[in-house]
């Protein structure tokens, strides 16, 4: 039995669904952070905090999170595109990285994380694979090679 190209490809496309349900529901999980973000900020301060320092932690939250939607849009830029749609390695990664995104989101929210915490979801579940994707599309449209 030969290993090919095909073969990988073939095998993306079977996970297909998987990774869209997985976009989508990391996704959703993000969004909804938007509207109960406030438990997660008092998670950061101290108890006498000022107002000055909650805003400011509101903001730094609000970066992350509208960071997190950029992300999201180039993934789905790249898979609706099919630039990367079937790229075993990026089906691979999109799969791990948001499966893993929303689970920790979900923990992020029911057990009231610090808001600070949300950064390390950030960076490994939402800015890597989008970094993945810009590699692929780099590739796909400047050099129409195979990545």
């Amino acid at each position: 039995h030969t290993h090919t190209h095909a073969h990988d490809m073939r095998a993306a496309a079977s996970l297909l669904p998987a990774r869209f349900l997985l976009l989508v529901a990391h996704f959703v999980l993000a969004v909804s952070i938007f509207w109960s973000k406030e438990r997660n900020i008092e998670a950061c301060l101290d108890l006498g905090h000022s107002a000055a320092q909650y805003d400011d932690e509101d903001d730094r939250m609000v970066v992350a999170l509208s960071l997190t939607m950029a992300c999201f849009a180039i993934e789905a830029l790249s898979f609706f595109t099919g630039a990367s749609m079937f790229h075993p390695v990026a089906t691979l990664v999109s799969i791990a990285a948001h499966s893993i995104g929303s689970v920790g989101l979900a923990i992020y929210v029911i057990d009231v994380l610090p808001c600070r915490d949300y950064w390390y979801f950030f960076g490994f579940c939402s800015l890597l694979p989008a970094m993945y994707e810009l590699v692929i599309i780099f590739s796909v449209y400047t050099r129409k090679a195979n990545f």
